[in-house]
């Protein structure tokens, strides 16, 4: 993994321009701030399996970041057992994570505080981490607190009609922040006699869908800019590969950029087999950056693609 070494903070705002030419696939986000860049989130990545009825995701991403060092990567953990955040730290150094962390200067951001994306690149601290809750920024500062700097839709969602850009989680103030939208869809499997939400897989092409009733560019694009006067800066999904590009051609239009249709990687079978798709491997094209939900074991290897979104560990 490519490492470089964490700068300073005033060091990193100090600079009047950035270095790199190319950041998460355009020329033009390198100079947008980190909290103005709408990216696709991989829904509990930490999942990622054929096997298991609940996965999300079918594919690991153990060396993106290493074959990827122009790419901000955004990791969110939900700390569902209220792990204490050094806990966390622990398994970042362990991993050489922590090298490529950024350390904001103070625990609640505004805004217009986040450096560009530039800027986290060519400090060499590209990972951005945020935590549901225990951070604890007097001594883990690079596991920053979630709700303090964004707040999140609803979530669990079985009927599209919930798919309506409301206010769910947040922890005091929520005008002009950054916010998450959880767009993925729920059904229920009647497992060892109870009712268990999975993921809606039979609805993936429509709930990833560019456009249309119960879409992501439906709640994205048009339902919630009136609503908060800004774009979605996380779109977390289900499968992101399901729909060949429609979750990457919403968060290219929030981008501002051209959506040009490039590779991603296939749509596997339920058999584990890879089943047809008219693309193969991935593309960071468009502005229209991937994030993802892990757990412990993208600390073996890495991470994530382009801006992930983590769960628990």
């Amino acid at each position: 993994m490519r490492c470089r070494s964490l700068l300073a903070t005033s060091v990193l705002y100090a600079a009047a321009a950035s270095a790199a030419t190319v950041c998460n696939g355009d020329a033009s986000l390198c100079t947008k701030k980190f909290s103005d860049v709408s990216v696709v989130g991989a829904h509990n990545s930490y999942t990622a399996s054929n096997t298991n009825l609940a996965a999300n995701q079918d594919y690991g991403v153990k060396t993106w970041m290493a074959a990827n060092p122009n790419e901000v990567v955004t990791i969110l953990l939900v700390n569902i057992d209220n792990q204490p955040a050094t806990s966390f730290a622990t398994a970042y150094t362990t991993a050489g994570l922590d090298k490529l962390s950024y350390s904001p200067p103070q625990a609640t951001m505004a805004n217009d505080g986040w450096p560009t994306y530039g800027q986290l690149i060519d400090a060499g601290t590209p990972l951005v981490t945020f935590m549901d809750n225990t951070a604890d920024f007097a001594n883990v500062p690079y596991i920053i607190d979630e709700f303090s700097n964004m707040w999140e839709s609803h979530f669990d969602i079985q009927d599209p009609a919930g798919f309506n850009c409301t206010i769910d989680r947040f922890t005091g103030k929520t005008d002009g922040q950054m916010y998450l939208i959880n767009h993925y869809l729920y059904t229920t499997s009647n497992l060892f006699g109870g009712s268990t939400p999975v993921p809606d897989k039979a609805q993936l092409n429509v709930t990833n869908a560019a456009s249309g009733t119960g879409s992501l560019g439906e709640e994205a694009t048009v339902t919630c800019p009136p609503l908060h006067s800004r774009g979605p800066t996380f779109l977390l999904v289900d499968f992101y590969e399901y729909g060949t590009g429609s979750v990457f051609e919403v968060a290219a239009k929030l981008n501002g950029i051209q959506y040009v249709a490039g590779s991603i990687a296939p749509v596997n079978g339920t058999d584990g087999t890879t089943g047809s798709s008219s693309s193969s491997s991935s593309s960071t094209k468009n502005g229209a950056e991937r994030m993802t939900t892990v757990g412990s074991a993208w600390l073996a290897g890495a991470a994530v693609v382009l801006s992930a979104l983590v769960a628990s560990v």
